[in-house]
């Protein structure tokens, strides 16, 4: 397990290599608060400063001139860099103005409401396909952040998902994480894997997806520490499954029928999926696309 955990976090994950990487991946997608910070803080100082600036300036012209060159090449080589994403490379969410119908797709009870401090949050329950967020359609690889919180029984979100019948969803339950695939509206339930976090209904989780070619990760953080709690090549086989169907009414009950069902997982969007009387909440949903 820990030679797959090197692997995926070190060539597959590039973004996860280490935590210098990681500060400086969410500066980039802040960059343009903290160029407008710079540059007011550079105009301030040149205000408060104008006389001396000014008269260095005339003392030091080559030094100045040095200086100039020297940023500019700086900036030309770094910028690219470190600019913030296209358009449609950031999705975010944070349900101020209800649920949007332009941005999700959603089948069953998805509402918003307002969590104990007043701010909007949505509560997904009886919601057997789940839903969408419709701009990250063609979207392949990203990383998918959420804080979600139990309310009765698990919470679950899918991703690499193209319509409500074909994705890859994750449960988290206390005590069990379940990857499932759900194929032309079959579900295929994986393996349940146990986890010893103290996940408890009615608490706050922070939740962090990377997808990248056929690779998932899943961290969850409990108490301000990050933990994974899922790395495998889920999408890696493109599943065809053969599934067992009921006999259809003009057939005799000991006549067996079977389906080849295959789901295509190269690209797909993200989203939540709570059936029954499975109750979960959600805030503070963004994603980025991976490159």
């Amino acid at each position: 397990m820990n030679e797959i955990q090197k692997q995926v976090i070190e060539n597959i994950f590039p973004e996860e290599r280490s935590r210098l990487i990681a500060w400086v991946k969410a500066q980039k997608r802040n960059l343009r608060a903290w160029l407008i910070a710079f540059v007011l803080f550079c105009l301030s100082y040149l205000v408060v400063n104008f006389q001396e600036i000014i008269q260095y300036v005339s003392v030091n012209p080559q030094t100045t001139y040095n200086w100039i060159i020297g940023g500019w090449l700086i900036v030309i080589v770094v910028l690219p860099f470190i600019w913030p994403e296209k358009p449609g490379d950031v999705f975010s969410e944070n349900f101020k103005s209800g649920i949007n119908p332009r941005v999700w797709e959603w089948e069953g009870n998805w509402k918003t409401e307002l969590d104990e401090n007043g701010k909007p949050i949505l509560t997904v329950t009886d919601s057997e396909l789940g839903g969408l967020a419709i701009p990250c359609r063609t979207w392949a690889d990203y990383e998918l952040h959420f804080d979600t919180r139990i309310i009765k029984e698990c919470t679950g979100w899918i991703v690499r998902s193209s319509n409500l019948n074909d994705c890859i969803m994750f449960q988290l339950r206390p005590g069990l994480f379940r990857p499932h695939i759900r194929a032309n509206g079959i579900w295929i339930k994986a393996d349940n894997l146990k986890h010893s976090l103290p996940i408890k209904t009615n608490i706050w989780y922070s939740v962090r997806t990377l997808i990248r070619g056929s690779w998932a990760t899943v961290y969850i953080t409990v108490d301000g520490k990050e933990h994974l709690v899922f790395q495998d090549r889920i999408f890696g086989t493109q599943p065809a499954v053969s599934v067992e169907l009921r006999p259809m009414r003009n057939q005799t009950p000991d006549v067996k029928t079977a389906q080849v069902v295959n789901i295509s997982v190269r690209v797909g969007s993200f989203g939540f999926r709570l059936s029954g009387n499975e109750t979960a909440q959600f805030r503070n949903i963004k994603a980025y696309k991976l490159r």
